[in-house]
């Protein structure tokens, strides 16, 4: 009676994956019946995937979640850990789980029964392509973490068109060592749902780019396109898309961006709703951070690391009102001289800070660590 009841419960936490209610009504059902733990641990990743930041989320409740995870997982993770490459707990119950494509073909009907899996780390085999594209399974996922290794264009392109993936909120790809060609870019078009793309560390040619920025996404806010050798004219061509006029989040890392890029973003009346903005290994120059100091946007995230700054360009960003409202700022590996870590000590604007990043810094004495805490408090500088 106790495995039809718990059965039960299952089943409405698979109908209903988004929904918390379930969840906590079952976690009541098990402290009644003795599993005090389990139900607690339910409750405890309920209410910390409430907060949405890091920040919300209090140290002895990450502790304790991971305590209860260390004594219990591999018990609770059952025999879905036995059709799995490695699995994560989210909101209680597996959520993320990663396979290769025969395991989904063979075992996913299994393993979505076992739990509510949204998101999906899936490699998968040339030979596998077609089969996959028609798994019905794909239909329950929100996430997709692609990796596709074969130079297979056609195959790459019939995953991505699947109808079952209409639905996914999110999708990361990734293909070693081959380059992302047009028609795996217009596959994408269905996904009309995507909040979140990630390209980064692909080769993307030049005619994949242009079919990128003509695609329409309504709902997306973040796109990584990080190391896909995007230079100042691409930044150029994408600061003029109606594909960054949503966007919340860019992160252009590990490219050759330089100033042309810096202040093409930052004159842009398209990237007004960018808060997280990561173009950290680019040779911006001070040039670069003084193009970015006065951009139209309102940023809370602004990453920066090894981008040639010095004593110039720090001074701007220490002195600019626009970005006041920054939570977290990275200047890490830019060698900095005392005179600039000095302008940010001295900067009336950043007063929000939670996270300052200054490692490898020439002026960042012990003297100069020391002023800095004190201005912005030791939980907040990462030397």
């Amino acid at each position: 009676m106790q495995t039809a009841y718990a059965d039960a419960f299952l089943g409405d936490i698979l109908e209903c994956p988004e929904d918390d209610a379930p969840r906590l009504i079952y976690a009541d059902w098990l402290e009644d019946e003795g599993e005090p733990e389990r139900a607690e641990f339910i409750r405890l990743q309920c209410e910390l995937a409430s907060r949405a930041r890091e920040t919300d989320r209090p140290a002895t409740a990450r502790a304790r979640e991971q305590e209860l995870l260390s004594a219990n997982g591999p018990a609770w993770a059952g025999p879905l850990a036995g059709l799995v490459r490695s699995f994560e707990f989210r909101r209680g119950f597996i959520e993320r789980v990663r396979l290769d494509s025969s395991a989904l073909l063979e075992q996913g009907e299994e393993v979505f029964r076992l739990a509510p899996v949204r998101h999906l780390e899936l490699i998968v085999q040339r030979a596998d392509s077609e089969l996959v594209a028609d798994c019905p399974q794909l239909a329950r996922l929100r996430a997709l973490d692609l990796n596709y290794p074969a130079p297979d264009g056609a195959g790459l392109c019939a995953v991505l068109a699947s109808p079952h993936l209409a639905r996914l909120r999110s999708l990361r790809l990734r293909m070693p060592a081959w380059a992302l060609r047009p028609p795996a870019v217009q596959a994408m078009h269905r996904l009309s749902r995507l909040s979140a793309l990630d390209l980064g560390s692909h080769q993307l040619t030049e005619q994949a780019f242009d079919a990128l920025l003509a695609l329409r996404w309504p709902e997306l806010r973040t796109l990584h396109l990080n190391s896909t050798n995007l230079s100042d004219g691409g930044v150029l061509v994408l600061a003029s898309s109606p594909l960054l006029l949503g966007l919340t989040g860019l992160d252009l890392s590990f490219n050759a961006i330089g100033l042309g890029g810096a202040e093409a973003l930052a004159r842009s009346p398209r990237a007004s709703g960018l808060r997280h903005l990561w173009l950290g290994f680019n040779p911006l120059g001070d040039s670069g951070a003084q193009a970015l100091a006065h951009g139209q946007f309102t940023l809370s995230r602004l990453y920066l690391g090894r981008n040639r700054l010095g004593l110039a360009g720090t001074r701007a960003l220490a002195a600019s009102p626009r970005l006041a409202p920054l939570t977290h700022l990275d200047l890490d590996y830019n060698d900095l001289p005392s005179a600039a870590l000095q302008a940010l000590a001295d900067s009336p604007y950043l007063t929000r800070l939670q996270a300052l990043y200054l490692r490898c810094g020439r002026g960042l004495t012990a003297r100069m660590r020391l002023m800095l805490e004190r201005r912005f408090g030791a939980n907040v500088c990462r030397f």
